[in-house]
């Protein structure tokens, strides 16, 4: 009655992490697909001053209604980090109490 055993509730928050953890990727794609968009927007209409294109600031996204992601918060930098890194590190923690099952995605 509410309790639950160890092991359903170890799996539960098992799922529950995973999803979380789909719901930021997706998000994040969708947020870097918008970066990517409005930078190209923002650089096409970039003032040039001594031969360079001035360079992009997070209020140049603001002014256009996307969020600025530094590269390091940018899907392609995440997704293409070797296997063992820390932005999946947290993932593979919470699986490896349930037997270190890895999920590739």
């Amino acid at each position: 009655m509410g309790v639950c055993g160890s092991t359903a509730c170890g799996v539960k928050a098992y799922i529950e992490s995973v999803l979380y953890a789909c719901t930021g990727l997706l998000f994040l794609r969708y947020a870097y697909s918008r970066y990517k968009m409005v930078e190209e927007e923002i650089l096409k209409d970039r003032p040039v001053r001594n031969g360079r294109k001035m360079p992009v600031e997070a209020s140049d996204f603001t002014a256009k209604r996307a969020l600025f992601l530094p590269e390091m918060a940018q899907f392609d930098y995440l997704v293409n980090l070797p296997e063992k890194c820390c932005f999946f590190g947290t993932i593979e923690c919470i699986r490896t109490d349930l037997g270190g099952a890895w999920v590739k995605w």
